[in-house]
């Protein structure tokens, strides 16, 4: 369903039924041409006739206001670099610097290759305080802790213009074998370098920036329509993707990541802000549509404008009830005594 994210008839259903209903409109397409070419009886042809309907959904919005601003950095950290001293050092100082580029009521950070600990390192926590005190509120991800086991998370963190601590997330969905290994794989590769396994959030959290509401979903996490959905449900009126593609290297895996992001746009009517490490940062509009793209593999910090939305979609409200109910159905259909075929009369 996410490769209908440009096509503006099948992508209506998305506010309603999500990404899987555009998968169920592909499903009925492709079996309407099986039959016909396998010359089924045309009777099985006439649930197709009711994708017409479709025309009567309301349409994808279109400009969509956007009067809030804030700045986005792209620091185009190398995910292979060696940390040293000194590296972190000169990081620290380029993250800061693009921070103050241009005044913004909003500051937002991608998710980050680097050892960047906003609870541990006293140097980077003096430093975040300092950009949310020059008079914004500041998104950053970092690594957290839970208590009192100390186990890493993958968290995003909330300051405000007084520097003190709005809120956190803590990513629930994980990416296995690049942030944990699922037991009985452990002799498994790892995609990436971490020093230890993270562990998994448990609360979808809304985070309050100042007339806004923001929720904030880690870079794969956006693979989870039932999970994003439920950021809107809370209250968030804008949404916010922390991500590190890096490890995508130069393939289209980056086009495929941002087209999932479009679709949870187009499924709670809201404008999200992609932010990344070296690409692709963008904002999308409640219609799907990227507003501003950011060019990839540069260090650079961009202004950019948004907008908020507090209605709720029938999808953010309900999640994913007709996947579900095609499941029980199939199930039911499947359950069935199949009629047995009698051969032909002479």
């Amino acid at each position: 369903g996410n490769a209908g994210i440009d096509m503006a008839l099948p992508l209506r259903l998305a506010p309603f039924v999500g990404v899987y209903g555009i998968s169920f409109v592909f499903a009925m397409l492709a079996a309407s041409t099986a039959l016909v070419l396998l010359r089924q009886p045309r009777m099985r042809l006439l649930p197709i006739f009711v994708l017409p309907l479709l025309w009567l959904l309301p349409a994808i919005p279109e400009n969509s206001p956007a009067h809030e601003r804030a700045l986005v950095v792209q620091p185009d950290i190398d995910p292979a670099l060696e940390w040293t001293a000194l590296a972190q050092e000169h990081a620290e100082e380029r993250l800061s610097l693009l921070s103050h580029v241009l005044p913004a009521p909003l500051i937002i950070w991608p998710e980050l290759p680097a050892p960047l600990y906003f609870y541990d390192d006293r140097a980077f926590h003096q430093i975040a305080i300092d950009i949310a005190q020059s008079g914004s509120y500041f998104l950053f991800g970092t690594v957290a802790y839970t208590t009192p086991a100390h186990q890493p998370l993958n968290s995003a963190v909330l300051l405000q213009p007084d520097g003190s601590e709005v809120g956190r997330y803590d990513k629930i969905n994980l990416v296995p074998f690049g942030e944990f290994v699922p037991p009985f794989f452990s002799f498994v590769n790892r995609i990436t370098n971490e020093a230890g396994d993270f562990v998994a959030g448990h609360n979808v959290k809304v985070l309050n920036a100042g007339s806004h509401r923001l929720g904030v979903f880690i870079c794969y996490e956006s693979a989870f329509p039932d999970l994003v959905r439920q950021f809107a449900r809370q209250g968030a009126d804008v949404l916010v993707n922390l991500s590190n593609d890096s490890y995508f290297g130069h393939s289209e895996a980056r086009e495929q990541h941002l087209a999932l992001v479009r679709m949870r746009a187009v499924e709670t009517r809201r404008f999200i802000i992609r932010s990344t490490n070296d690409g692709i940062t963008a904002v999308i509009d409640p219609g799907g549509r990227v507003r501003k793209e950011l060019p990839p593999y540069e260090e650079l910090a961009a202004a950019i404008q948004y907008g908020s939305e507090s209605r709720e979609t029938f999808y953010a409200l309900h999640g994913d009830w007709f996947a579900w109910a095609c499941l029980i159905v199939g199930l039911g259909l499947s359950a069935l005594p199949k009629r047995t075929q009698t051969s032909p009369r002479p």
